[in-house]
């Protein structure tokens, strides 16, 4: 789909060319001699070169060979507006990716980007007239327009964006370019000696960024500046690991620790990543994967559980619930970002499948052991509590609800749950507080 981006180059070209003769007269008047000989020649070097990329673009797309002109401006109006929304955590709220801030993309690139660089941008910005005379309006207006335009675009266009700024990767050239540009106009106010100190400041500011990035392999995508307060500071408000870096290094820790199965089993492995086989793909004679979300992965047998710090609750995020019980954690800046959990036995799911059955007397047996094995999991609690109550242990019920709710105090359905409880005891105004704490997040989740 990103193949029919290419329009947008194209559209590029064609704005570039039409200003650089308006504000150019004498090249101007060249185009316009010798009955428009000029302009033939760059129509025709124009259209080769745009068909010759239209022809390599599309023996590289396959689904643009398939319709060469319909599926370019069906991918590009996808492009514009996706029709598949996603959770996305934004500024500590899940947002829907549809349903976008304005400001997304801007704070994005505000927060993933050395300071330095977004600093040298935006001074270029604001001594316009000293960029002007050093460089020339032209160069100017396409670095600034170049940089910019795709972003106010998207804002204008109110389209769907998945994931940081990954969507406008091509603007950000222009910005280090404004930033680099800068230094030769501040020597400018410097006296000779002192013309050093730009490019020292400029090199010196970028050095942190470049120290961390090579430290933090292969995790350094998720880097966060100082604006955000590194990576302690955009824990549980933004997406980290949103690409699933952490699955493979995870997967080679159970490759390397996991005790081989007897002959004729096999170790199944869960994760709420997807693609996570391609990792184990040499190894299925003694590993089995699936994909589980992390939320009802009580419910399903593993042995090994590999997660990560997306569509997780904020809350948890926030309230230092997350990670749980794990064996094994990859680290940035001594955050968390991946995980690998572990299974002795498989008496959660086996509680779930009573339960299901009905047949609470079972599933309050296995729950009371798996709470134990692992409180770090509220639907465990949530689970038992049911069960309890279903067999008339009403203040039992409640008691692992409210400690559910102390693992997640986002869950309108916890609170709506407590508030059955409460209520089948005739305690109405304990009821009431627990619906209205249900309403409240349904309110704010919206």
């Amino acid at each position: 789909m990103r193949a029919s981006g290419g329009l947008i180059f194209v559209a590029y070209v064609g704005l570039f060319i039409v200003v650089y003769y308006l504000l150019n007269k004498e090249k101007r008047t060249e185009l316009f001699a010798n009955n428009l000989s000029l302009i033939k020649i760059m129509l025709i070097q124009l259209i080769v070169a745009l068909i010759g990329g239209y022809i390599i673009g599309i023996l590289t797309w396959p689904y643009g060979m398939q319709a060469p002109i319909d599926n370019m401006f069906i991918a590009l109006g996808e492009m514009t507006n996706r029709s598949i929304g996603i959770r996305v955590l934004f500024n500590g709220v899940n947002v829907n990716s549809m349903e976008m801030p304005w400001n997304y993309e801007f704070l994005w690139i505000f927060y993933t980007n050395p300071v330095i660089v977004l600093v040298g941008a935006i001074v270029f910005v604001l001594l316009v007239f000293k960029a002007k005379k050093e460089y020339g309006f032209y160069t100017f207006f396409i670095l600034i327009f170049s940089a910019l335009f795709p972003i106010l675009y998207i804002i204008y266009k109110n389209s769907t964006v998945y994931d940081t700024w990954r969507h406008v990767f091509f603007v950000y050239p222009f910005w280090v370019i404004c930033a680099a540009l800068i230094v030769p106009i501040v020597e400018n106010f410097l006296k000779e000696k002192l013309k050093w100190i730009p490019f020292v400041v400029l090199l010196i500011g970028l050095l942190p960024t470049i120290i961390w990035t090579v430290i933090s392999h292969p995790n350094q995508y998720v880097y966060f500046n100082e604006f955000a307060g590194g990576m302690k500071g955009a824990f549980g408000k933004f997406d980290l690991d949103y690409y699933h870096n952490t699955g493979k290094q995870s997967a080679d820790w159970i490759l390397k620790n996991a005790k081989r199965p007897p002959a004729g089993k096999k170790l199944m492995i869960l994760s709420n990543m997807d693609g996570l086989e391609t990792y184990f793909r040499n190894d299925t004679s003694w590993i089995t994967t699936s994909y589980a979300r992390y939320y009802e992965r009580n419910q399903k047998v593993w042995d090994y559980y590999i997660s990560f710090d997306r569509f997780v609750s904020p809350w948890q995020l926030q309230n230092g619930k997350w990670p749980p019980n794990h064996v094994f954690d990859i680290k940035v800046d001594g955050v968390p970002i991946g995980i690998v959990m572990q299974r002795k036995d498989q008496t959660a799911p086996e509680a779930y499948a009573a339960m299901e059955k009905k047949d609470f007397t079972t599933a309050i047996n296995l729950y009371a052991k798996a709470v134990v094995d692992d409180p770090t999991d509220e639907f465990l609690f949530v689970n038992f509590g049911i069960c309890l109550a279903s067999v008339g242990r009403i203040d039992d019920a409640i008691i692992n609800i409210n400690y559910a709710i102390s693992r997640d105090g986002s869950r309108a359905e916890f609170y709506q749950l407590l508030s059955q409880l409460y209520n089948s005891q005739g305690k109405t105004n304990e009821a009431k507080t627990a619906l209205q704490t249900a309403q409240n997040i349904m309110l704010q989740q919206q």
